[in-house]
């Protein structure tokens, strides 16, 4: 007797989720130069370097980050 089994190949990701994080890395990728680039810009109105660029720069990104991922979701959800 011959006993065969069959495997289902488990379902991955489907092309909308996939074209989704193809967007969220995209914008990712611009917001990072985006907030660097707007940390500059504040810098130089100021004369100086600020103490906690860091945070700025995060405060920045996060902002940027929250607003357009949630349009995308928006847009392509």
């Amino acid at each position: 007797m011959v006993c065969c089994a069959v495997q289902r190949r488990s379902e991955g990701p489907g092309k909308d989720q996939i074209m989704e994080a193809v967007y969220f890395t995209i914008v990712a990728v611009a917001l990072y130069f985006l907030s660097d680039r707007l940390l500059r810009l504040v810098e130089g109105w100021l004369g100086r370097e600020l103490e906690h660029r860091t945070l700025v720069f995060f405060g920045i990104l996060l902002t940027l980050a929250l607003a357009s991922f949630a349009l995308i979701r928006r847009l392509f959800g």
